[in-house]
């Protein structure tokens, strides 16, 4: 009989168990093991991390960038060729009257497209760049028109809100704007907003439409209140989740719970709402008529501080909070 190797039952000091065939080969529970493991667990987090970063750099179907706001040229600007040369001069004639009357600026602005920015965005946008209206008086107004989203927006500076109200501005988009434009009366629809802008800014009223009483605007403020409410709080929200990016929410979770696919998840979802949301503050507002929501009412008034004096048309100062009224046609 055979005698079993003399090294049979005994590891070696490598730490290696000897084969039956005599070759010497790595324990189950040697050190390699966890070493190992520890490679394959770092990987993981670092194809983890490659998902999550092209999950934030890599561009969304339907996301791009806003459309420019066009420099500030003129009292009224026409992106899409809708008016002709004497309806604009017609246009520009009635603002500038009003501008020298009252101090007031009123600014008309056609585009083909707000792009991915509801209407209400782009106005914000384009009021914020332009600047309409005095400084500290904020008596500025903007009409903008997508033609191509058949969209409309008055958006008033914050000085007016007390005059041109979101119940006055949209009004005027339903009597003057929606109908003539449907039609396909831009010019005609242009004129009518800017007489009963004009008219506002002037005396304050609204002649009453036909078949009712001329006491309408009084506005039924108390009923709007809790409107006004109820779309700040979601505003709120809205702002909330703009202020924290996808990208950053989920470097957050990360950091906090040690969980690389939370943090995928929670950059995918807040993206995902911002992108919702986006949508969501469009339909709301132009169902309210305010973007912003409650009610301010600022002094105005006083002569014109010649903000366009020096050749060239150009914005005071002035501010908008979002108030003012949407529509489509």
């Amino acid at each position: 009989m055979q005698r079993p190797c003399a090294g049979a039952g005994r590891t070696s000091g490598t730490g290696m168990m000897p084969a039956p065939d005599g070759v010497l080969h790595p324990r189950m529970a040697d050190a390699g093991v966890p070493a190992r493991s520890a490679v394959r667990h770092a990987l993981q987090h670092c194809l983890a991390l490659l998902v999550l970063l092209c999950t934030v750099l890599l561009p969304v179907p339907g996301w791009s960038q806003d459309v420019a706001i066009p420099q500030l040229s003129g009292r009224v600007l026409d992106r899409t060729a809708t008016l002709n040369a004497e309806q604009q001069r017609q246009l520009t004639e009635k603002l500038a009257a009003l501008e020298q009357e009252s101090g007031a600026q009123i600014a008309v602005l056609i585009v083909p497209t707000t792009g991915d920015d509801s209407i209400e965005q782009y106005a914000v946008r384009a009021f914020e760049t332009w600047k309409l209206g005095r400084k500290d008086v904020d008596d500025g107004i903007l009409v903008v028109v997508a033609k191509d989203d058949r969209a409309m927006r008055i958006e008033v500076g914050y000085g007016l809100e007390g005059v041109v109200t979101d119940t006055r501005a949209s009004r005027i988009i339903r009597e003057q704007m929606a109908p003539r434009f449907a039609q396909g009366d831009f010019a005609g629809g242009l004129h009518g907003a800017v007489e009963q802008l004009a008219l506002l800014v002037r005396t304050g009223e609204l002649p009453a439409p036909q078949g009712q009483p001329s006491g309408e605007s009084s506005d039924s403020s108390g009923e709007s209140w809790g409107v006004g409410l109820l779309e700040s709080l979601v505003l709120l929200v809205i702002l909330v989740f703009k202020a924290v990016p996808g990208p950053i929410a989920g470097v957050a979770i990360f950091f906090l719970t040690g969980s690389i696919w939370l943090g995928i998840g929670a950059a995918v979802l807040v993206m995902v709402l911002n992108q919702l949301l986006h949508r969501v503050q469009g339909t709301a507002v132009r169902r309210g008529g305010s973007s912003r929501g409650g009610f301010s009412s600022g002094s105005w008034g006083g002569r014109s501080s010649g903000s366009s004096r020096g050749g060239g048309f150009r914005g005071g100062g002035g501010r908008s909070g979002g108030g003012g009224a949407s529509g489509r046609w």
